[in-house]
């Protein structure tokens, strides 16, 4: 299923956060899968919604904070990435819970994640 983003910006922030939590999910769910076309597919269009959502400034960044408790976890680690520079501890916690899910994906890019934070070489 292929999402819909015109190009202007006639869209409101709940439709980008919507397609924000769908990617995720969908990228999540193609990466514990190991189906790496669809996984690189959903990462692409994510990350030009998550551009989008930057654009309009920190108040719609902060709409992602509640995607933190997510039921995807694919949702949950991208969010919490993208979440560490506004609620840093919040975000850690939920990457720790995250890189405990045993033989997974997004276990190892939770804890892949944490360590490039937490040494300083993550920068959002």
């Amino acid at each position: 299923m292929e999402i819909y983003m015109p190009k202007t910006g006639n869209i409101s922030d709940e439709e980008l956060l919507l397609m924000y939590a769908e990617l995720s999910m969908r990228h999540g769910e193609a990466t514990e899968a190991g189906n790496y076309k669809a996984a690189n597919k959903a990462h692409d269009e994510l990350l030009k919604v998550y551009d989008r959502i930057r654009n309009r400034g920190e108040a719609c960044l902060y709409r992602l904070i509640p995607l933190l408790q997510s039921s995807h976890p694919g949702t949950r680690l991208w969010a919490s990435s993208h979440c560490l520079s506004l609620v840093g501890k919040e975000a850690e916690v939920v990457l720790e819970e995250l890189a405990k899910i045993p033989r997974s994906f997004l276990a190892f890019s939770a804890k892949k994640t944490l360590e490039e934070w937490r040494s300083g070489n993550l920068h959002l």
